[in-house]
């Protein structure tokens, strides 16, 4: 009976260490299962950062191609207003040389009838000093 004792203890002894060795590989397989599940749920959030990274990315260079359009733009208007200062600089010396010449035009003709009229009394008398 002794004997028989003994063989159901090592048999009790032996299913107790199976089981615990089994209830430890089932917890290292539960660890096992739950750091893969984090490793994928952390893979997930990096790849959601990722992403955002990639837009916020995208949404700086946009802007700083917003910025260069911008400053090109305000380059182009400061040389447009700079050509319309200069054409309305011509068009005021334009306008000053239009009117003196009709000055000029109104005095040549104030100076040509005066003197045509001269030349005019001139000839006559010109004509009476051969007569006489």
């Amino acid at each position: 009976m002794s004997e028989s004792s003994d063989n159901e203890m090592n048999e009790w002894e032996l299913n107790v260490l199976k089981n615990g060795m089994l209830g430890e590989k089932k917890q290292e397989n539960i660890i096992t299962l739950k750091n893969a599940q984090m490793k994928e749920s952390v893979q997930n959030w990096d790849d959601i950062l990722s992403y955002f990274d990639n837009k916020i990315e995208r949404y700086n260079q946009a802007n700083k191609n917003s910025q260069q359009n911008i400053e090109s733009c305000v380059d182009q208007i400061k040389k447009i207003q700079t050509h319309l200062i200069q054409s309305e600089n011509k068009l005021q010396e334009l306008t000053q040389l239009s009117q003196q010449q009709e000055l000029v035009k109104e005095i040549i003709h104030d100076v040509k009838i005066p003197t045509e009229k001269k030349i005019t009394e001139l000839d006559v008398l010109e004509k009476k000093m051969t007569v006489i």
